[in-house]
Protein backbone atom coordinates (compact mmCIF):
# COMPACT_ATOMS: atom_id res chain seq x y z
CA UNK A 1 0.00 0.00 0.00
CA UNK A 2 1.82 3.20 -1.35
CA UNK A 3 0.30 5.77 1.49
CA UNK A 4 1.14 3.32 4.39
CA UNK A 5 4.43 4.59 4.77
CA UNK A 6 7.21 7.33 4.02
CA UNK A 7 7.94 6.21 0.68
CA UNK A 8 11.09 4.40 0.57
CA UNK A 9 13.32 5.57 -2.39
CA UNK A 10 15.22 3.39 -2.89
CA UNK A 11 12.34 0.58 -3.22
CA UNK A 12 10.47 2.04 -4.84
CA UNK A 13 13.32 3.33 -7.51
CA UNK A 14 12.26 6.77 -6.62
CA UNK A 15 15.81 8.42 -5.57
CA UNK A 16 14.47 11.86 -6.81
CA UNK A 17 11.57 11.30 -4.99
CA UNK A 18 12.51 13.82 -1.83
CA UNK A 19 14.16 16.15 -4.48
CA UNK A 20 10.93 16.73 -5.79
CA UNK A 21 8.71 16.32 -2.91
CA UNK A 22 9.73 18.81 -0.36
CA UNK A 23 7.09 17.85 2.41
CA UNK A 24 6.51 14.56 2.02
CA UNK A 25 3.48 12.81 4.40
CA UNK A 26 1.77 9.18 4.41
CA UNK A 27 -0.82 7.42 6.74
CA UNK A 28 1.85 6.75 9.31
CA UNK A 29 2.97 10.03 10.16
CA UNK A 30 -0.54 11.47 10.01
CA UNK A 31 -1.55 9.12 12.77
CA UNK A 32 1.74 9.80 15.13
CA UNK A 33 0.88 13.18 14.60
CA UNK A 34 -2.69 12.98 15.61
CA UNK A 35 -1.78 10.58 18.45
CA UNK A 36 0.88 13.28 19.11
CA UNK A 37 -1.95 16.09 19.19
CA UNK A 38 0.15 17.90 16.99
CA UNK A 39 -3.36 18.61 15.03
CA UNK A 40 -4.94 21.91 16.80
CA UNK A 41 -8.10 21.58 14.64
CA UNK A 42 -9.75 19.24 12.01
CA UNK A 43 -8.87 21.50 9.25
CA UNK A 44 -4.87 20.57 9.36
CA UNK A 45 -5.82 17.34 9.87
CA UNK A 46 -7.59 17.55 6.56
CA UNK A 47 -4.95 19.69 4.60
CA UNK A 48 -1.85 16.62 5.97
CA UNK A 49 -4.09 13.93 4.08
CA UNK A 50 -4.62 16.32 0.82
CA UNK A 51 -0.67 17.21 1.32
CA UNK A 52 -0.84 13.75 0.53
CA UNK A 53 -2.80 13.60 -2.37
CA UNK A 54 -1.09 16.68 -3.88
CA UNK A 55 2.29 14.51 -3.71
CA UNK A 56 1.04 11.55 -5.07
CA UNK A 57 -0.13 13.60 -8.04
CA UNK A 58 3.03 15.74 -8.40
CA UNK A 59 5.42 12.75 -8.11
CA UNK A 60 3.49 10.11 -10.40
CA UNK A 61 2.33 10.71 -13.79
CA UNK A 62 -1.50 10.16 -14.54
CA UNK A 63 -1.04 6.74 -16.00
CA UNK A 64 0.90 5.63 -13.23
CA UNK A 65 -1.05 3.01 -10.65
CA UNK A 66 0.00 5.34 -7.43
CA UNK A 67 -1.85 7.92 -9.39
CA UNK A 68 -4.85 6.26 -10.27
CA UNK A 69 -4.83 4.68 -6.50
CA UNK A 70 -5.09 7.92 -4.80
CA UNK A 71 -7.66 9.04 -6.97
CA UNK A 72 -9.74 6.09 -5.80
CA UNK A 73 -8.41 6.68 -2.49
CA UNK A 74 -8.97 10.21 -2.27
CA UNK A 75 -12.60 9.70 -3.71
CA UNK A 76 -13.35 7.97 -0.06
CA UNK A 77 -11.67 10.99 1.75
Amino acid sequence: WPFLNPVDADAWGASDYYDIIKEPMDMTTYERKLYENQYSNEEELAEDIRLMFRNCYKYNPPNHLVHTLGQEFEEIF
